[in-house]
């Protein structure tokens, strides 16, 4: 029996609009890939559900959709737009959300060093704004 994360290369239809084109990361839970949404124009990033026996598992599908429907009401500049949710026809459920470009904040700091004062102000600022918009 093949694995979830065997299911997905390169090309692959995820939906109608969007085809991987490579991975950006993967966990013992998960994968996250680079798409082209062809019916916007649009590059987009997929994540899936996968390993550990939990793609099967009603439990963890359910708190997977539920992730996504939460993700999908929040309105914010601060946090990444959902577009889609759904299961592939190889079984695998993925969420579609908007591409971002840019680093991480510790790539950030690798690359900067220590953040000055102003910066991480800026940060927490956001990111709580974030957080006010999802709660």
């Amino acid at each position: 029996m093949k694995q979830a994360a065997d299911t997905l290369a390169a090309g692959m239809q995820v939906t109608p609009n969007v085809r991987l084109t490579s991975p950006l990361g993967a966990g013992g839970m998960g994968a996250v890939w680079l798409a082209d949404h062809t019916g916007l124009s649009t590059r987009v990033v997929a994540k899936f559900m996968l390993g550990g026996g939990l793609d099967s598992s009603t439990g963890a599908r359910t708190r997977f959709k539920r992730e996504a429907e939460a993700a999908s009401q929040v309105k914010s500049p601060h946090v990444v737009q959902t577009f889609d949710y759904g299961v592939t026809t190889e079984g695998v459920p993925f969420i579609v959300m908007e591409h971002l470009e840019g680093r991480d904040l510790a790539a950030e700091i690798a690359a900067r060093g220590a953040l000055d004062p102003v910066t991480v102000i800026a940060i927490v600022s956001q990111v709580a704004k974030a957080l006010g918009k999802a709660h």
